[in-house]
C-alpha cells in the first residue's frame, strides 16, 4: 500500500507565534486528510536565522498534532528559509512519486507552481490545494473565510505575491530576498 503525501507550505516568521494563515493551513490539511486513508503530511519552511528559535514548520506540526493527534503521520522540513529552497526540499522528499499535493493559501499557490515548473517538475505531479477552499467546505467557516478573502490584509498579500512572482525573473532562487530578510530581522 502506498502512502500519499501532502506538503503544507509554511507561513510566518520563525520565533513568532503562528499567524492566521499558518493556522488556517493546519486546519485545512486536517479537513483534507479526513477519510482519505493513510496520508503523510510534511510541514515545510521557516528555518530560523543562525539556528536560533523554532522553525515555522515545527510550530505548524505542533499545532496540527494538537488538532488531530496524528503526530505519527506528520513531519517537518525546514532547511530553507525561502520559497525556492522549500520547493527544492519538497522535490528531494517527493522523489519518484507519481504525484503529491501542496497546500497553501490561494494567493501563494500560483507562485509555488511556477517554482516547481522552473525546477523541471511536471505540473501533473503537483496538485495544488487551497486552504481557503478546504475550510469553506465547513459551513461554520464560510462566513469567516469569505470575510478574510475580502479583507485589506488579504488583498495586500495578493499584491505581494504578484511582486514576488515578478521578482523571480531577476532572482530565481530568492537570494536577494533571503538577504533582505536577514537584514530586516537584524542578523546581518
Amino acid at each position: 500500500m502506498s502512502i500519499s503525501t501532502v506538503f503544507v507550505l509554511g507561513k510566518g516568521e520563525p520565533d513568532k507565534p503562528l499567524n492566521y494563515d499558518a493556522k488556517m493551513r493546519c486546519e485545512a490539511v486536517r479537513v483534507f486528510i479526513q477519510g482519505r486513508g493513510l496520508i503523510r503530511v510534511y510541514f515545510v519552511g521557516g528555518k530560523p536565522e543562525k539556528g536560533k528559535g523554532v522553525p515555522v514548520a515545527v510550530q505548524m506540526k505542533r499545532y496540527f498534532d494538537s488538532l488531530t493527534g496524528l503526530a505519527h503521520l506528520s513531519e517537518t522540513l525546514y532547511e530553507s528559509n525561502n520559497s525556492f529552497g522549500n520547493v527544492q526540499e519538497i522535490i528531494n522528499v517527493a522523489g519518484k512519486k507519481n504525484f503529491f499535493w501542496i497546500l497553501a493559501n490561494d494567493y501563494q499557490l500560483p507562485r509555488f507552481l511556477r517554482i516547481f515548473s522552473k525546477l523541471g517538475i511536471d505540473q501533473g505531479r503537483v496538485i495544488p490545494i487551497s486552504a481557503e477552499q478546504q475550510l469553506m467546505n465547513d459551513p461554520q467557516r464560510i462566513r469567516e473565510i469569505w470575510h478574510y478573502r475580502h479583507s485589506l490584509k488579504y488583498k495586500l498579500r495578493i499584491v505581494l505575491e504578484k511582486i514576488l512572482t515578478f521578482w523571480m525573473i531577476f532572482d530565481r532562487e530568492y537570494k536577494v530576498i533571503t538577504v533582505w530578510r536577514k537584514i530586516r530581522r537584524g542578523y546581518l
